[in-house]
């Protein structure tokens, strides 16, 4: 058993994104906004379902940056289908005012609530694993770390006992 134990292992990168992965993340949102304000546009304006498809990036953000991302995404996806977007492409009937400011106060509501929920579930998951790996009373790591970690240190090639010198590889198989 690893600390894979809560099968959130692969979700732990989206959660908390480092250096060079948060900003492929921003290049990947950024490019979905824009994507989809092309396909808005493309598929005749706003008046047709298509517009929905804005809400795959803003809950990715919501996924990787939480409650500030996805704000800042749903505001950038509102702009992208404001005041410049069409109700109708081939008439060239432009929205009302009032219609993309209500959308992109919706689409921020809606980015605002998916970010609490994708933080509320990393701090579950961080709890989780903090009771799976230590003792409740001490909170010392409890016997499910230590095998995690001899399996890490393992896969690294092996644990050096320091007072004999002799690797330590057959406790974890």
């Amino acid at each position: 058993m690893t600390r894979d134990l809560l099968g959130a292992r692969w979700y732990e990168g989206l959660l908390e994104p480092k250096g060079g992965v948060r900003a492929a993340w921003v290049m990947v949102i950024s490019t979905l906004v824009i994507a989809v304000g092309w396909f808005v546009f493309a598929t005749g304006g706003t008046a047709y379902v298509y517009a929905h498809s804005i809400y795959v990036p803003i809950l990715l953000a919501a996924m990787v940056f939480n409650v500030q991302g996805a704000i800042l995404t749903a505001l950038a996806a509102g702009l992208m289908l404001g005041p410049l977007m069409p109700l109708y492409v081939e008439q060239g009937i432009p929205q009302q005012t009032i219609n993309w400011i209500y959308r992109t106060g919706f689409l921020t509501a809606v980015g605002a609530f998916a970010g609490v929920l994708f933080s509320a579930l990393q701090a579950q998951l961080t709890r989780l694993r903090r009771l799976a790996f230590e003792d409740l009373e001490t909170h010392l790591p409890n016997r499910l770390s230590l095998e995690a970690d001899l399996r890490a240190a393992m896969s690294r090639g092996g644990v050096k006992h320091p007072d004999s010198g002799t690797y330590i590889s057959s406790l974890c198989k």
